[in-house]
Protein backbone atom coordinates (compact mmCIF):
# COMPACT_ATOMS: atom_id res chain seq x y z
CA UNK A 1 0.00 0.00 0.00
CA UNK A 2 2.73 2.48 0.99
CA UNK A 3 4.69 1.57 -2.14
CA UNK A 4 1.62 2.23 -4.30
CA UNK A 5 1.08 5.58 -2.58
CA UNK A 6 4.73 6.53 -3.14
CA UNK A 7 4.46 5.65 -6.86
CA UNK A 8 1.26 7.76 -7.15
CA UNK A 9 2.96 10.70 -5.41
CA UNK A 10 5.93 10.42 -7.78
CA UNK A 11 3.54 10.36 -10.75
CA UNK A 12 1.71 13.48 -9.55
CA UNK A 13 5.02 15.31 -9.00
CA UNK A 14 6.15 14.30 -12.52
CA UNK A 15 2.85 15.55 -13.97
CA UNK A 16 3.17 18.86 -12.13
CA UNK A 17 6.76 19.29 -13.31
CA UNK A 18 5.67 18.52 -16.86
CA UNK A 19 2.92 21.16 -16.68
CA UNK A 20 5.33 23.70 -15.19
CA UNK A 21 7.83 22.99 -17.96
CA UNK A 22 5.14 23.35 -20.65
CA UNK A 23 4.13 26.70 -19.13
CA UNK A 24 7.74 27.90 -19.10
CA UNK A 25 7.71 28.30 -15.33
CA UNK A 26 11.03 28.67 -13.51
CA UNK A 27 9.64 26.15 -11.00
CA UNK A 28 10.06 23.48 -13.66
CA UNK A 29 13.80 23.42 -12.90
CA UNK A 30 13.51 22.60 -9.19
CA UNK A 31 13.33 18.83 -9.65
CA UNK A 32 10.95 16.31 -8.13
CA UNK A 33 12.40 16.11 -4.60
CA UNK A 34 12.58 19.86 -4.14
CA UNK A 35 9.06 20.28 -5.54
CA UNK A 36 7.78 17.67 -3.07
CA UNK A 37 9.46 19.55 -0.20
CA UNK A 38 8.06 22.84 -1.49
CA UNK A 39 4.55 21.38 -1.43
CA UNK A 40 5.16 20.15 2.14
CA UNK A 41 6.19 23.66 3.19
CA UNK A 42 3.09 25.13 1.54
CA UNK A 43 0.91 22.58 3.34
CA UNK A 44 2.59 23.52 6.62
CA UNK A 45 1.92 27.20 5.94
CA UNK A 46 -1.72 26.35 5.26
CA UNK A 47 -1.99 24.57 8.63
CA UNK A 48 -0.37 27.52 10.41
CA UNK A 49 -2.77 29.99 8.81
CA UNK A 50 -5.78 27.81 9.59
CA UNK A 51 -4.76 27.45 13.25
CA UNK A 52 -3.72 31.07 13.80
CA UNK A 53 -5.73 33.05 16.33
CA UNK A 54 -4.67 36.70 16.38
CA UNK A 55 -4.22 38.48 19.67
CA UNK A 56 -4.52 42.18 20.32
CA UNK A 57 -1.13 43.99 20.26
CA UNK A 58 -0.54 46.84 22.71
CA UNK A 59 2.09 49.33 21.64
CA UNK A 60 3.49 51.06 18.63
CA UNK A 61 3.50 49.16 15.36
CA UNK A 62 5.89 50.08 12.58
CA UNK A 63 4.32 48.99 9.30
CA UNK A 64 6.03 48.82 5.91
CA UNK A 65 3.55 49.20 3.05
CA UNK A 66 4.49 48.24 -0.49
CA UNK A 67 3.09 51.40 -2.00
CA UNK A 68 4.03 51.12 -5.67
CA UNK A 69 1.03 52.25 -7.68
CA UNK A 70 -1.03 53.13 -4.61
CA UNK A 71 -2.45 56.53 -3.81
CA UNK A 72 -1.79 58.08 -0.40
CA UNK A 73 -5.40 57.28 0.48
CA UNK A 74 -4.90 53.60 -0.43
CA UNK A 75 -1.77 53.42 1.74
CA UNK A 76 -3.71 54.95 4.66
CA UNK A 77 -6.55 52.47 4.08
CA UNK A 78 -4.16 49.52 4.21
CA UNK A 79 -2.56 50.82 7.38
CA UNK A 80 -6.01 51.41 8.86
CA UNK A 81 -6.79 47.71 8.57
CA UNK A 82 -4.49 47.15 11.54
CA UNK A 83 -6.52 49.37 13.87
CA UNK A 84 -8.65 46.44 15.04
CA UNK A 85 -5.56 44.51 16.17
CA UNK A 86 -3.30 47.28 17.50
CA UNK A 87 -3.83 49.40 20.60
CA UNK A 88 -1.31 52.11 19.83
CA UNK A 89 -0.03 54.14 16.94
CA UNK A 90 0.57 52.52 13.56
CA UNK A 91 3.57 54.27 12.02
CA UNK A 92 3.64 53.72 8.27
CA UNK A 93 6.66 53.56 5.99
CA UNK A 94 5.54 53.62 2.37
CA UNK A 95 8.18 52.06 0.13
CA UNK A 96 7.82 52.52 -3.64
CA UNK A 97 7.89 48.83 -4.57
CA UNK A 98 5.38 46.08 -5.26
CA UNK A 99 4.83 43.60 -2.44
CA UNK A 100 6.39 40.68 -4.32
CA UNK A 101 9.63 42.67 -4.73
CA UNK A 102 10.17 43.53 -1.05
CA UNK A 103 12.76 40.75 -0.67
CA UNK A 104 14.92 42.18 -3.47
CA UNK A 105 18.11 44.04 -2.50
CA UNK A 106 17.01 47.66 -2.98
CA UNK A 107 13.71 47.38 -1.11
CA UNK A 108 15.52 45.50 1.64
CA UNK A 109 18.09 48.30 1.89
CA UNK A 110 15.33 50.86 2.31
CA UNK A 111 13.47 48.76 4.86
CA UNK A 112 16.70 48.06 6.77
CA UNK A 113 17.47 51.79 6.97
CA UNK A 114 14.06 52.35 8.55
CA UNK A 115 14.51 49.48 11.01
CA UNK A 116 17.99 50.73 11.90
CA UNK A 117 16.68 54.24 12.52
CA UNK A 118 13.90 52.92 14.77
CA UNK A 119 16.31 50.73 16.74
CA UNK A 120 18.62 53.73 17.26
CA UNK A 121 15.64 55.76 18.51
CA UNK A 122 14.77 53.00 20.96
CA UNK A 123 18.36 52.74 22.16
CA UNK A 124 18.37 56.46 22.94
CA UNK A 125 15.21 56.33 25.08
CA UNK A 126 15.51 55.75 28.81
CA UNK A 127 15.78 52.01 29.59
CA UNK A 128 14.91 51.18 25.98
CA UNK A 129 11.21 51.84 26.50
CA UNK A 130 9.70 52.61 23.10
CA UNK A 131 8.32 56.05 22.53
CA UNK A 132 4.86 56.20 21.00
Amino acid sequence: MADSLHRREALVVAEVLSELHAAGSPLATVGPERLRRLVEVMQGHGRLVADFVPRHYRGRMDLVVAGHGLTAAAVRERAGRWAVAVDGPVVVSDVPFEHEHLMHPEPQRQIARGVDLRLRELAETSEGNPTP
